[in-house]
């Protein structure tokens, strides 16, 4: 009997937009419920998407007025269901601009994002306090440094700092009075975050934070919902919401079959230390059970060149990945094992799971030292850099990222950044002369007898560029959605897709070629009968090559046609399209698409060479065709006519078709004809007649991302015509239309405006950026997330010739906090180096005569000492290991107090007004927990500031600020009012200025700012 397959189950009931009018900035909450009623709340099993978004309950936010439409999807390929709601978002009330959330990705962390709130309100640097007293202007504040006494007016007094120690009545008995009024915050605005299960709080709008954590290992993606409270001084407190999508990378490769835990942290940069390349990384393992990695293999990259990359045979190893914790892993790679013309190494583990699926973790490492002279910046740069490091002003004094400089330029604080340039590349002496630079790690061929190079205490800076770590030449780079029009079409195929841009690696780690188009000149070809066709259909700048830090950064090109300059960013790490509103920002991780690192072979990279060569020769001589998303297979015979301007005789081509096509002349296949299990699960269909490298999308799917991308590109011409906007509306359909005819059919005719033909488009054979994680191995069939570096100025010793006839012993001791330290790395150059013994103790003989530096360390932990050594004696030396500088905080506090008592009859003194000053040093070794108690007495009455203040990990100090009111002249019982500032952080090498109030029986009010900073002591 023949058994008529079961329809599937519906999953789409109603949608719920709460509340259904709004203004501009204000959330909405909409929430999709099963055909029972009941609530998903983003548990659903099946594929539910609000505006092309996985999820379905979220808070969307619009930032232009008008009734705007909500669109639904969910189901598989060949039954999607569709729904449709519509809300009306109207002007703030108070015609200003309200704070908006936006969202972006952290290029250097898949599952981070930056939240900044736009139109914040203004810095102050005063608050808004009860005007009950007069106070007259203060003196500055003294700068950190030794607490000295402080010289203040003659009106007020000093308050004098006690800790916590000598107030044992700081824990009450009982609770306090309660205030008539109390509040308080800080002076400029104080923005407090919940980010799903954390809550945080800052002083400014931007605040960086790490979802890995929360993320689900069982789910491809977890909404959170975020809510940020922005309290202006003296004004009620403004709540903002905005629902955020987090893919979640390790349940991406586990469904492709590996297991890769993620590193959470990792050194940039290895360090030469007893004889071997140490570096340092920490893996998460987000599964319920152990992990093993059995094995670790050695790949050294050099310069583009013949040997650029190298891999070493597999060597044991044994490492136990803790459930759903956190493990270090220390690499020590033997100086015999690293080349000096290698330019960094990657380690790659490999084991097996209990499930028995592969386990794969890998970890990359600059080497600085071995990338030559001509990285080296100028003087003037040096100096500038030396100073940043001294004076405490960014957060690692051997490494400066390129943002902290840029930071600090904004400010005005540096000169041009224009003067960190590299110095030109010169030649090294051929011979060993004394008293010049020397490469420790690539020496002459002959070297005198009695010539060392020896390290100095000289140090100077190198200049990193940005680099995508991963990444060789003939790899696949895969870009998340980012806002565009193409992301619009993709969020909304079956199963979604997360990426819109893609490219080929042309050289290793630096550079990228790709095929794109300006949203800004489409935009600007735009008139009341919709595009420019020509403007439309042969999309400019089409195939380019840039190096990775334009194509992250931006890079501005010259429109052939006007001459005007258009940012091209292909691979962005900032949010360069317009935030039209009405969409959940995503995070997905970039993805590199690559050979087995344990399986490729010089052959492979020879071929994936070629590849890359192909599609950088194309770099001026293709146009981008939206028409490419449809049918590819154009660009093997299509040219442009001569009336299309600048891309006459060019081809058409789209980011995923480049490189269709580019692996395709190549003659090895992609697929085979044959679908792996894995592309099923992710949605890969074909047919008999679909060439190979292309999949079947079908008109259901694109019939619902044309519907989605019609809205968007409404919203995009309104945007753009600014206050004429909704006198604009026709125009807007007119070219939401003509748009998706170019997409669907290649109809980008002025006719095309006035016609919704796109919405009969049929199946098509096509490629998009997603699909290049299908291609099969040898050349491809593994990915990775992208690691993405960005600039950064590394410091590194200077050694130098020196001429040694004769030579001494070295004998010394190490401590640790101190006691002996037994298993330290200790080095006098790369040649000589030993460790310590159990009692802490070490010997180096031969060693030169006359002052030499000899260093200490053990892991994060460094000494150095400068020694005379004479000849044929022993030298004793004693070096004091001591952790990284920035573990050690100094938190500066700088504020005044008034205190007020209500007794002005009976009071001889009723008001009182005093400053403080004081510091709190924080440290690992010392105290992680400090408490400053500020007392401020007026006549019977007295006000008392608690602050309380905790170091955190990554340099981090937590604060809760405590104002009490006593009603007597001291500290008695429970004989107090207070009030409590919500505990906010104060991050490394920043600072805030915050007040308090008290109003009760008496009066209390306090100011004060903080700042934290490495300590110097």
């Amino acid at each position: 009997m023949l058994q008529v397959p079961t329809a599937p189950t519906p999953l789409l009931g109603s949608v719920v937009c709460t509340p259904a009018v709004a203004a501009i900035g204000d959330s909405i909450c909409v929430e999709v419920k099963a055909p029972n009623g009941q609530s998903y709340d983003n548990n659903e099993s099946g594929n539910i998407c609000i505006n092309g978004v996985p999820g379905s309950r979220q808070y969307l936010v619009w930032n232009r007025a008008g009734k705007k439409s909500i669109t639904v999807t969910a189901g598989k390929r060949g039954a999607i269901e569709k729904l449709k709601a519509e809300v009306q978002i109207n002007a703030p009330a108070d015609g200003k601009q309200p704070p908006l959330l936006t969202v972006r990705a952290a290029p250097h962390n898949p599952t981070a994002m930056i939240l900044t709130v736009q139109n914040a309100p203004e810095r102050r640097t005063q608050g808004t306090p009860r005007p009950r007293i007069e106070i007259k202007p203060r003196t500055p504040a003294v700068p950190a440094g030794p607490i000295l006494p402080r010289k203040t007016p003659m009106s007020a007094q000093t308050i004098a700092a006690h800790d916590a120690a000598s107030h044992p009545i700081l824990s009450r008995t009982a609770p306090p009075r309660a205030a008539t009024n109390a509040g308080g915050g800080a002076t400029a605005a104080v923005y407090n975050w919940q980010l799903g299960a954390v809550a945080l709080g800052s002083s400014h709008p931007t605040l960086q934070h790490d979802f890995a954590a929360q993320l689900n290992p069982n789910r491809p993606h977890t909404v959170f919902h975020v809510q940020v409270t922005v309290q202006q001084p003296g004004g009620a407190p403004r709540v903002i919401q905005r629902s955020v999508s987090v893919a979640n990378p390790y349940f991406l490769a586990r469904q492709r079959g590996v297991l890769q835990p993620p590193v959470e942290s990792s050194d940039f940069s290895a360090q030469f230390i007893d004889g071997s390349y140490r570096a340092s990384f920490v893996v998460r393992n987000p599964e319920a059970v152990n992990v093993a990695l059995s094995s670790m293999q050695l790949e050294l990259a050099y310069e583009d060149g013949p040997r650029e990359f190298e891999l070493r045979p597999a060597s044991g190893c044994n490492f136990v990945l803790k459930s759903q914790a956190t493990t270090r892993i220390d690499v020590a790679i033997p100086k015999a094992q690293v080349p000096p013309q290698a330019i960094a190494f990657s380690v790659h583990y490999k084991g097996t799971a209990p499930n028995g699926l592969p386990v794969r973790v890998s970890a990359h490492f600059d080497l600085p030292q071995h990338m030559g002279r001509k990285l080296l910046v100028n003087a003037a740069a040096q100096t500038l850099l030396n100073n940043l490091a001294s004076n405490q002003l960014v957060a690692n004094p051997t490494s400066i990222t390129l943002e902290e400089v840029s930071h600090l330029g904004r400010y005005g604080m540096l000169p041009p950044l224009h003067a960190l340039t590299a110095m030109d590349m010169h030649v090294e002496p051929p011979f060993a002369v004394e008293g010049q630079e020397c490469n420790p790690w690539n020496l002459p061929d002959h070297i005198p007898d009695g010539m060392f190079c020896m390290p100095t205490q000289e140090k100077k800076w190198m200049q990193m560029k940005p680099r995508f770590m991963n990444a060789k030449k003939g790899d696949l780079i895969l870009n998340p959605s980012n806002g565009s029009l193409i992301s619009a079409v993709l969020q909304t195929v079956t199963p979604p897709q997360r990426y819109s841009h893609s490219g080929i690696m042309t050289r290793n780690h630096d550079e990228i070629t790709h095929s794109t188009a300006s949203e800004d000149r489409l935009i600007g070809f735009i008139d009341g009968d919709g595009a420019r066709p020509d403007v439309l259909k042969y999309l400019w700048p089409g195939v380019v090559t840039q190096t990775v830090e334009h194509a992250v950064d931006g890079e501005d090109m010259v429109d052939p046609e006007t001459g005007a300059k258009h940012p091209i960013a292909g691979f962005a790490t900032i949010e360069s399209k317009m935030d039209l509103g009405g969409v959940a920002p995503e995070i997905v991780p970039a993805m590199v698409v690559k050979p087995d690192p344990l399986k490729e072979t010089l052959e492979i990279r020879q071929t994936l060479h070629g590849i890359a060569d192909f599609a950088a020769q194309q770099a001026g001589k293709s146009h981008y065709r939206f028409y490419c998303y449809t049918k590819p297979a154009i660009g093997l015979t299509d040219k442009a006519p001569a009336s299309a301007k600048w891309a006459a005789n060019t081809f058409p081509t789209v980011c995923s078709s480049l490189l269709w096509m580019s692996i395709k002349q190549s003659g090895v296949p992609m697929e085979g004809g044959m679908l792996e299990q894995s592309d099923l699960a992710s949605g890969a269909q074909i047919v008999p007649s679909t060439p190979d490298g292309l999949y079947v999308y079908q008109s259901d799917e694109r019939i619902a991302a044309g519907e989605i991308l019609y809205s968007k590109i409404h919203e995009m011409v309104l945007e753009s015509a600014g206050w004429l906007g909704n006198a604009l509306t026709d125009a807007a359909d007119d070219t939401a239309n003509q748009m998706l005819n170019a997409f669907a059919s290649d109809w980008c005719e002025t006719d095309a405006k006035d016609s919704d033909a796109w919405r009969q488009t049929g199946d098509a054979n096509a490629v998009s950026p997603a699909n290049l994680c299908f291609f099969d191995a040898p050349l491809y069939g593994y990915a990775e997330p992208l690691i993405y570096r960005p600039a950064r100025f590394e410091e590194v010793t200077i050694y130098k010739w020196k001429k040694v006839a004769q030579t001494g012993t070295l004998h010394g001791v190490v401590h640790s906090e101190g006691k002996p330290a037994a298993g330290v790395s200790v080095q006098l150059s790369q040649n000589q180096f030993t460790h310590t013994a159990a009692d802490g103790s070490f010997t180096l003989t031969g060693v030169p005569v006359g002052s030499v530096l000899v260093t200490a360390d053990k892991q994060a932990w460094h000494g150095e000492a400068s020694v005379t050594v004479a000849a044929n004696k022993t030298a004793n030396v004693t070096l004091d290991l001591k952790p990284p500088p920035h573990w050690f905080r100094r938190v500066t506090i700088d504020g005044w107090m008034a205190t007020t008592d209500y007794e002005f009859a009976a009071a001889a003194y009723p008001h009182s007004v005093g400053d403080f000053y004081n510091i709190a040093q924080l440290g690992p070794s010392s105290s992680t927990h400090v408490v400053k108690v500020f007392d401020q007495v007026a006549d019977d009455a007295m006000g008392r500031l608690i602050l309380t203040l905790d170091l955190l990990a990554n340099d981090v100090i937590q604060v809760k600020a405590t104002l009490r009111c006593y009603g007597e002249g001291y500290a008695d019982g429970d004989n107090y009012q207070e009030g409590h500032l919500a505990p906010f952080t104060i991050g490394p090498n920043k600072g805030g200025t915050w007040w308090m109030f008290v109003d009760g029986d008496n009066y209390a009010e306090a100011h004060f700012t903080l700042t934290n900073k490495v300590d110097p002591v």
